[in-house]
């Protein structure tokens, strides 16, 4: 398996070397080194001892230290694991201080590196090995590899200086192994996942969350991802109006629920609880699909999250169909007429010469129901005619702009005023307000 070995350098040379030590005796492995101007010198420095006199701090005594000068590579050289130019790389930083000039920069030189080299094979392996350089050094390498598929490593030790406070020991050291956190755990695909909830795109975020469950090792951080699918999935069944599959997914999310405390802090995993039950009263009663003011109320939400997200023409038909669905409840409700078969006797002949259809029942389409409603003296059939909205009389305002959309009769796309128009219209009529309407919830 072939190994990109990624290491921050500082000013000792000593883990670095066991790092390398540690993971490339194969010819086909590659070292990066990632460090400042002043840390280069580590990298490739002449043998030699240094001679530092110093005086102690405490008891004011002279002492001295005698430091090996030699660099990371000549050390490799005494070790007989030589690592020929073509095998290694240097990334430079500008400011080793700079935790933003770190991210930047490791980002535009480094990643493109251990991108080029996971995508030569599934064998090809980058570790990751933050003991060196400076913490910001440290701190950034890991924030722009935690959602790449690596292994991290720290360099620690058996025995250190300072009562086992300070540094390792030179030749003590101990090569500590982990895989990346942020993917064992699943945390990547959970933040991504949630990002997209947010967003309401819940299809993509079930996607993206079959596939790292698919991808996970483990069978806790596995069943934690599908939780959080499950849950993605209810509201993308209720978004598409599958309210008897959303009803069955809540109650796995809800047996389940526990899983996603790995995922949502204590506040919103509280919120979640709280809600289900609301919840799963809203789904019964969408779930039977019988003509109803809360169906009504549904499409209007559905119509206001298409209207958030610039998508005119889909708002358009979901305000239409709730304009009609509030005369279908309204004749069913009081006066025990079902549109879709109204005996021919219940219809005035004002509004029998308009049907397409002369069979009995008949079928009303929507400005038919609303004609009947008004013929009645029924005040939401007058409603409508005062909002210009009956084409018996000549009208149809934004009713007609929705038949010309391309997703009804004609080939324009509507227009963002015309469905705002018309959704304002059908709140009105079915006497809500826009925000009363059910929102869906955000992680």
């Amino acid at each position: 398996m072939p190994d990109l070995l990624v290491c921050t350098v500082g000013g000792a040379p000593e883990p670095v070397v066991a790092s390398v030590l540690y993971h490339t005796p194969q010819p086909a492995n590659r070292v990066v080194f990632v460090c400042s101007a002043g840390s280069r010198r580590v990298i490739d420095h002449p043998e030699g001892i240094e001679r530092r006199d110093r005086q102690c701090p405490i008891c004011n005594e002279s002492v001295h230290e005698c430091l090996d000068q030699a660099g990371i590579l000549q050390r490799l050289e005494r070790e007989k694991q030589p690592l020929d130019p073509g095998r290694f790389d240097i990334v430079e930083l500008s400011d080793p201080q700079d935790l933003k000039a770190c991210v930047e920069q490791i980002r535009l030189k480094l990643l493109p590196k251990l991108t080029d080299w996971l995508n030569r094979g599934p064998d090809h392996r980058v570790i990751v090995d933050f003991t060196g350089g400076t913490k910001c050094m440290s701190v950034a390498l890991g924030l722009v590899c935690r959602s790449s598929p690596v292994d991290f490593r720290y360099v620690g030790g058996v025995r250190r200086t300072k009562d086992e406070l300070g540094v390792v020991v030179s030749g003590r050291e101990l090569i500590i192994y982990r895989e990346n956190p942020w993917l064992f755990f699943g945390y990547e695909a959970a933040e991504q996942a949630t990002a997209l909830f947010n967003q309401r795109d819940y299809g993509a975020a079930c996607r993206l969350l079959d596939q790292a469950a698919r991808r996970a090792n483990d069978s806790h951080v596995k069943r934690v991802l599908q939780s959080l699918r499950a849950l993605c999935e209810v509201f993308w069944f209720w978004d598409g109006f599958r309210h008897a599959e959303a009803l069955a997914q809540l109650d796995t999310v809800y047996k389940n629920s526990s899983d996603l405390q790995y995922i949502l802090d204590a506040d919103r995993f509280d919120n979640l609880l709280r809600q289900i039950p609301s919840w799963r009263e809203r789904l019964k009663k969408l779930a039977s699909h019988h003509p109803s003011r809360d169906l009504i109320e549904d499409l209007l939400s559905n119509a206001q999250r298409r209207l958030d997200e610039g998508r005119f023409d889909d708002a358009t038909a979901r305000s239409y169909r709730a304009i009609e669905a509030i005369a279908q409840v309204r004749l069913l409700d009081k006066y025990g007429i079902e549109t879709n078969r109204v005996p021919l006797k219940e219809i005035p002949e004002s509004v029998r010469s308009e049907l397409e259809e002369k069979s009995d029942p008949a079928k009303l389409g929507l400005q038919q129901a609303y004609r009947l409603l008004d013929e009645r003296g029924d005040d939401l059939g007058q409603r409508f005619v005062a909002a210009g909205l009956a084409r018996w009389l000549g009208d149809g305002g934004p009713l007609e702009a929705r038949n010309n959309s391309i997703l009804a009769h004609g080939w324009e796309p509507v227009k963002e005023e015309v469905a705002r128009d018309l959704f304002r219209v059908a709140l009105e009529l079915a006497g809500l307000r826009a925000d009363s309407l059910f929102q869906f919830p955000k992680l």
